[in-house]
């Protein structure tokens, strides 16, 4: 009998709160080998459709996946993976200025989660972004209509997940 042990961590940084301030230490993504970035786009791609699945149950408009803003998701989650800064919301501000860039946007808000030890760790970090009530808000906040979303893998085979969520000017 195999047994699956999970190990989830999740942070919320949403609508402007306060939090770590000053620059990060994000890396450049590095370049995976072809099945590893499969496996991270696939993963990107089932979030967003598991995101978008769960708003539709709330008679919420789907989001948009934004290339620009899944680039600085990926180099967010990428920065923790490869150790150069911890699992937190460091450097939120930095990011959400950076989206600004591309989309003017009232509110904004990131969930992170970090998943091991599961057989699908998109499903999982799904599930405990729902059982969370700050993430839940993040997921299920109807002005939100652009996300971008981020994925990479540890040494260690651990995912680091960095969802972005926009509300667009217009």
């Amino acid at each position: 009998m195999r047994v699956n042990f999970c190990s989830v961590a999740l942070l919320l940084m949403a609508f402007g709160c306060a939090g770590p301030r000053g620059t990060t230490k994000e890396v450049e993504v590095r370049i995976q080998p072809n099945e590893n970035r499969i496996e991270l786009e696939e993963l990107v791609q089932s979030i967003f459709s598991k995101v978008n699945e769960h708003r539709a149950g709330k008679n919420l408009p789907r989001l948009i996946l934004n290339e620009e803003i899944n680039l600085i998701a990926r180099r967010h989650s990428a920065s923790m993976a490869q150790g150069v800064i911890e699992f937190s919301h460091s450097g939120t501000h930095s990011r959400f200025r950076r989206i600004g860039k591309y989309i003017g946007g009232m509110n904004k808000a990131e969930n992170l989660a970090r998943i091991w030890g599961h057989e699908d760790p998109a499903t999982k970090a799904i599930e405990e972004w729902i059982k969370s009530p700050s993430h839940r808000k993040a997921m299920e906040d109807g002005r939100f209509r652009i996300t971008g979303i981020g994925v990479a893998k540890s040494s260690d085979e651990k995912y680091y997940f960095t969802q972005l969520f926009v509300q667009p000017l217009r």
